[in-house]
């Protein structure tokens, strides 16, 4: 989830955009907490691991585009469906640092599913989502794009094909029923608008990778666009798609214990 900081301004020479919503405005600038690479701001990480991904607008935007097309997004779709439905109770997760010191004891994913078990309404049900990370029927610039940005994953010990074991968090859990998993095939700049839309989610994810990728591969950015250009060209002339992978379940009711 990210959040949005602000501060509120006391000069007296402050313009009116500066004062309004009652003084508070989104400052425009690198903070403490961030740290500007290539154009993009990263949060800092406290435990020492450098984070993937930036925490900026254009993430936000990209995101949003995530939840058109896959059903998976950033946090305020969360405080945005609690507003609209104040009876029901919404728990978000996260997959970034948490911008305090004393990080909760259940941000491990096994930790995780046990908790949306705990909360989840008995007969309610629990979905995961996640892309299966990995692209088929690829251009041979795609495939070296693809080969070389998993050696970056690595070294950082992001799994980046996770998607297919997903059922596998729910899976012998103790209170839950029903389970079911598969997938869904998401063609990649073909197919009608599904296909332009998993283009530019795919697009929109490169482009985020740029600062550490071009850092890793000791590239400026004009080569990289160029990089990133070419394969997502060979997506239409080689009918790529990718699966995005789904698994949920249902919490027993009481008396199915």
């Amino acid at each position: 989830m990210n959040l949005r900081l602000f501060f509120r301004s006391n000069s007296s020479n402050a313009s009116s955009s500066d004062t309004e919503e009652e003084g508070f405005v989104e400052p425009k600038f690198p903070i403490s907490q961030y740290e500007y690479i290539e154009g993009r701001n990263f949060r800092h990480s406290t435990d020492g691991d450098t984070p993937f991904l930036p925490c900026d607008d254009e993430e936000n935007e990209r995101l949003q585009l995530n939840y058109l097309l896959f059903k998976i997004g950033p946090g305020f779709w969360v405080k945005e469906m609690a507003e609209a439905f104040p009876n029901s109770h919404f728990t978000g997760t996260d997959q970034i640092i948490y911008p305090i010191s004393d990080t909760p004891a259940n941000y491990e994913w096994e930790k995780v599913v046990k908790e949306l078990i705990r909360v989840t309404k008995p007969g309610g049900w629990i979905q995961l989502v996640e892309t299966s990370g990995i692209l088929q029927d690829v251009g041979p610039n795609m495939s070296i794009w693809l080969m070389r940005v998993t050696v970056s994953l690595q070294t950082r010990n992001i799994q980046l094909k996770f998607g297919p074991k997903l059922h596998e968090l729910l899976e012998g859990k103790d209170g839950v029923t029903d389970l079911e998993y598969s997938h869904r095939s998401i063609p990649l700049g073909w197919l009608g608008k599904l296909g332009d839309l998993g283009l530019e989610c795919m697009e929109r994810m490169f482009d985020s990778m740029k600062p550490r990728l071009c850092d890793d591969w000791s590239m400026n950015q004009q080569k990289y666009e160029k990089m990133v250009e070419a394969a997502a060209k060979e997506c239409h002339e080689f009918k790529s798609w990718t699966n995005i992978h789904y698994a949920f379940c249902r919490k027993k009711f009481p008396h199915e214990e």
